[in-house]
C-alpha cells in the first residue's frame, strides 16, 4: 500500500454517495458521506437534542431526522434539507427515516453505540 502525501490526500475525490430506496415516498434518496466538519456539527446538534427523561436517563430527539437532513442529497451531492427541516422530517414515516438513517450510519460509520454515547455525554 502506498504512503499518502498531503497533496494526495487533499486531491481525493469528493464524497461517496449511495442511493436508498424509499417506497413510502415513491422513489429513492441519495445519502452522502459527511466531511469532518459536518460530522462534528452533527454530533454537536445531537448533544443539543439530548433530553433528560423523568427516570434520569437521557435520549436524543429526532436522531433519524437529523441524520437524514445532514446526509440526504441530490445526484450532485447537494443537501436536500437544512437544519430547519429536521422537525418536519421527524413527522414523516418512521420506516423511511430508519432506512435512510441506517444507510447514512453505515456510510459514515455512525452506529447506535455512537448515538448512545452522545446521549450519555
Amino acid at each position: 500500500m502506498a504512503l499518502l502525501t498531503r497533496d494526495a490526500i487533499l486531491a481525493t475525490p469528493e464524497r461517496k454517495t449511495v442511493a436508498v430506496p424509499v417506497p413510502e415516498w415513491g422513489g429513492e434518496v441519495h445519502v452522502r458521506m459527511l466531511s469532518g466538519e459536518e460530522r462534528d456539527a452533527w454530533e454537536q446538534d445531537m448533544a443539543a437534542r439530548r433530553k433528560e427523561q423523568p427516570d434520569g436517563s437521557f435520549r436524543i430527539n429526532n436522531v433519524r431526522a437529523a441524520l437524514t437532513a445532514a446526509t440526504a442529497c441530490d445526484e450532485d451531492g447537494k443537501l436536500l434539507f437544512g437544519p430547519d427541516d429536521v422537525e418536519a422530517l421527524g413527522r414523516k414515516f418512521g420506516a423511511a427515516l430508519e432506512r435512510i438513517h441506517a444507510a447514512a450510519g453505515r456510510l459514515n460509520r455512525i452506529g447506535s453505540t455512537d448515538e448512545e454515547e452522545l446521549a450519555k455525554n
